[in-house]
């Protein structure tokens, strides 16, 4: 290392030399403050293309209730298949245990320094063998302790009828909803909600189309070839509940949309009403998720202020941030407001649904 820093290139070229001696076909997983922005940069500028596909990123859990939400849902290791209760504050934990050297070092020579650190790493990695034993009975403790937490947690769950599967499958959901981008601002975002609310009508349609087909079989016993009762039945089982889910997704873009059913759908394409409140919706997500990160980095604010002055690089830098942030956020709420009373105007003068 030439500079001070956790500059980037020293953790590409650290995975790269690590590469080179293990197999070709090892996973890893990697914990590091920011691997968020690691496997963006990999991404992006396609770094380590030949390993970042055996990379899995998770961030250290002493910074990761740091970051924002989303990225907690994606990188944290608590939230990640593979990591188990493993925190990644292993090179912490050796810093702190030779961070007394660092005043002695600073005026030794090189020879010295390096003799030193070899010393004082072999003390330590005796000293840590003794207490092995004692280690590995406290965190095999712990780990029961917690796994039988949740065991018993995941029985009540399931007698009260919600299964395991059920739980993972509402936590793919959730993750995709609180990590998908905020709509935009569009002309056409009333236009593409109508069309997806014909779209499901056509789907409903087709359902019931084979529905019908379905229960004339059941009628007169005569199903196709390869078919049972019993294949029939689920399969018409099947086709209700998409019918069902169908409707609701219909009567929740209907809400976003403010319509009832008794109105035509087609007429209501590019409906100056529908274009503004469709703006005004995408606009009021805007300003919710920015006032949510103001909090965020207010909190930040809040903890710098109890700390030391060897924190006040942190506070002023958290300041500037706030008051750069703060016209975006009046511009939004000011072209919100107009959008609201357009909506008003467009209703007093009964050009609106």
């Amino acid at each position: 290392m030439t500079s001070a820093g956790e500059k980037q290139h020293y953790v590409l070229c650290l995975l790269k030399k690590l590469f080179q001696h293990i197999p070709e076909m090892m996973h890893i997983g990697l914990l590091y403050d920011i691997a968020c922005q690691l496997d963006r940069s990999c991404e992006k500028y396609h770094f380590l293309p030949d390993v970042h596909h055996h990379i899995v990123f998770g961030i250290s859990v002493f910074h990761a209730y740091g970051h924002q939400w989303p990225c907690q849902l994606i990188y944290h290791p608590r939230k990640y298949k593979g990591f188990g209760l493993t925190d990644g504050e292993g090179c912490e934990r050796f810093w702190s245990s030779i961070k007394p050297l660092i005043p002695s070092l600073r005026v030794s020579t090189y020879f010295n320094r390096l003799y030193t650190l070899d010393t004082k790493v072999r003390h330590l990695d005796n000293k840590s063998l003794l207490g092995l034993g004692h280690w590995l009975k406290r965190r095999w403790v712990k780990t029961m302790h917690r796994k039988n937490e949740a065991i018993e947690l995941l029985t009540e769950l399931q007698q009260a009828g919600i299964s395991q599967d059920m739980l993972l499958e509402e936590w793919v959901k959730q993750v995709e909803e609180q990590t998908k981008p905020l709509k935009k601002q569009s002309k056409d975002l009333a236009n593409i909600e109508i069309e997806g609310i014909l779209a499901l009508y056509k789907n409903i349609e087709s359902y019931s189309e084979d529905i019908a087909r379905y229960e004339m079989m059941l009628e007169k016993e005569q199903y196709e070839k390869g078919f049972t009762a019993a294949d029939v039945q689920g399969f018409l089982e099947e086709l209700e509940r998409k019918v069902k889910n169908q409707r609701k997704m219909i009567a929740a873009r209907k809400a976003t949309l403010s319509i009832d059913g008794r109105l035509n759908l087609i007429k209501l394409l590019d409906n100056q009403f529908l274009k503004l409140r469709m703006n005004a919706l995408a606009l009021k997500k805007c300003i919710r998720d920015h006032l949510r990160h103001r909090k965020f980095e207010l909190e930040n604010l809040e903890h710098a202020y109890r700390k030391t002055i060897n924190h006040m690089k942190l506070e002023k830098h958290a300041s500037s941030q706030l008051k750069r942030r703060e016209p975006g956020i009046q511009t939004l709420a000011r072209k919100y407001n107009t959008y609201c009373g357009e909506l008003e105007d467009l209703i007093n003068a009964g050009h609106a649904p």
